[in-house]
């Protein structure tokens, strides 16, 4: 009959008792050599008892598999980037990255920034990251994940007249041009096009409720600082087209999963050709920072009266992911590349 570890236990007890029993009966008649025996076997069987009944409540309350994984596993994840492990239920090995200095943030002429590591989910640093901003054309980025909910790829609609008249930056679409809507949100977030966003906004929905929808996203995106009046990224009337740095985090980091958004946003040069071959123009990214810096992979730029220069950029190597908010500024790109060089001066994500 097989017996149980408890059963074993048990076992191990009665003999380590009963050889206590007969070391306390013999222990004046026996000779030396006879108690040291009992009293060895006594301890061993003791010993062994302990050791079962440790294993026993180990395995019971998981502590074996936070040995075994703070002995292999955490090795294996620092060698692979991780930034935390757990070893026997101690917090935080490693965190990354590693700060190298404590110099001070560069004078830049941004009102709003946030510097996020994007693996890491941790803010490197930030400047009125709450404050409320017009957000200009990143607006787009909402206004593409609308689009993708609403159609297929594939899907080809009418360029509307009203269209035409977007006051934004423009492809120049003639009234009753043809395009997919891939095609469309190509050039809606490389060349930022008002006009792609119109059109996107006007099929198979009416324009008011693809607001709707974009304020209803936002919400449910945890943007609480967030309202949009329009999809192209206009002023609103008396400020009502607003955001700020933190919300723009939350909405790019939704964006950049996205594998298509996350493909078009890097693509310095695009050709936009209709459906009938009658149209077609090659459209420049508006981040110029696509040319200057070689791990620029996004994201998306903005420019109104009300809200100055707007950047949301990402940077990206082997070793780090990097999004720079900037809001307010009056040289986006300049300061971009000022903040950048801060922190990659500042940090390191080297762990060897």
């Amino acid at each position: 009959m097989t017996l149980t570890l408890s059963q074993n236990l048990l076992l191990y007890v009665l003999y380590s008792f009963a050889y206590v029993i007969a070391f306390l009966d013999h222990v004046l008649i026996f000779p030396l050599k006879r108690v040291y025996e009992v009293v060895s076997r006594s301890t061993l069987l003791l010993i062994n008892a302990v050791f079962v009944f440790f294993l026993i409540y180990s395995i019971r309350t998981g502590y074996v598999h936070r040995v075994f994984e703070g002995l292999v596993y955490a090795p294996y994840q620092l060698s692979m980037g991780y930034t935390e492990s757990n070893v026997l239920g101690m917090s935080k090995v490693l965190s990354l990255p590693i700060q190298l200095n404590d110099s001070e943030a560069p004078n830049i002429s941004a009102e709003s920034v946030l510097v996020w590591d994007v693996d890491n989910q941790r803010e490197l640093y930030s400047k009125n990251k709450e404050e409320k901003h017009a957000p200009a054309s990143t607006t787009k980025l909402m206004t593409a994940l609308i689009a993708l909910d609403l159609y297929p790829l594939d899907e080809k609609l009418v360029v509307p007249g009203e269209c035409t008249l977007v006051d934004s930056t423009r492809v120049n679409y003639p009234s009753g041009e043809i395009f997919t809507v891939k095609s469309l949100l190509y050039s809606l977030l490389v060349a930022s096009a008002g006009d792609s966003a119109c059109v996107l906004s006007s099929g198979s929905v009416d324009y008011n409720s693809f607001v709707d929808l974009m304020n209803v996203k936002a919400a449910n995106y945890g943007m609480e600082n967030t309202h949009f009046t329009n999809p192209v990224g206009l002023d609103g009337i008396n400020g009502g087209h607003y955001s700020t740095a933190e919300d723009l985090l939350k909405l790019s980091l939704i964006a950049i999963r996205n594998p298509l958004i996350s493909e078009i946003v890097k693509t310095p040069v695009y050709k936009i050709v209709s459906e009938d071959f009658n149209f077609s123009k090659d459209l420049r990214n508006t981040n110029d920072l696509l040319w200057e810096i070689p791990q620029t992979v996004g994201v998306k730029t903005g420019t109104t009266e009300e809200a100055g220069e707007v950047l949301i950029y990402e940077y990206k190597d082997d070793e780090k992911n990097i999004l720079v908010l900037i809001m307010g500024s009056k040289d986006r790109f300049g300061d971009t590349k000022e903040l950048l060089d801060w922190i990659l001066n500042k940090y390191s994500w080297n762990i060897q």
